[in-house]
């Protein structure tokens, strides 16, 4: 879900918002969203966050994902650690060539 400024709220299967966004967007349109698993999803957003934030030249970020899906019940919460700090080095590596640019289950 994203509320706007304006106080409408619209729900996505995915959106991105701030600095990257078209990066991001265009990165989201490629995935087949319907097909990936919540857990192949962490790890397809991780490597687009990467992208757009490398593409901002930005050194330092916080870098928090939540979700709602089947695992959680559908309820919204925090995602694992130990799930996002994979996502993030599996994210990295592709960016910078060590993986041939397809993510991979550890």
């Amino acid at each position: 879900y994203l509320t706007e400024p304006s106080g409408d709220i619209q729900k996505y299967r995915a959106i991105a918002v701030g600095k990257g966004k078209q990066t991001a967007k265009t990165e989201i349109e490629k995935l087949k969203l319907s097909e990936l698993t919540c857990r192949e999803a962490v790890r397809e957003i991780a490597r687009i966050i990467y992208l757009a934030q490398d593409e901002n030249k930005q050194k330092q970020f916080e870098f928090q994902m939540s979700w709602i899906c089947d695992e959680t019940e559908g309820k919204h919460q925090l995602v694992p650690n130990e799930l996002i700090t994979t996502a993030q080095r599996q994210a990295r590596a592709i960016l910078d060539g060590e993986e041939g640019g397809a993510m991979r289950d550890d």
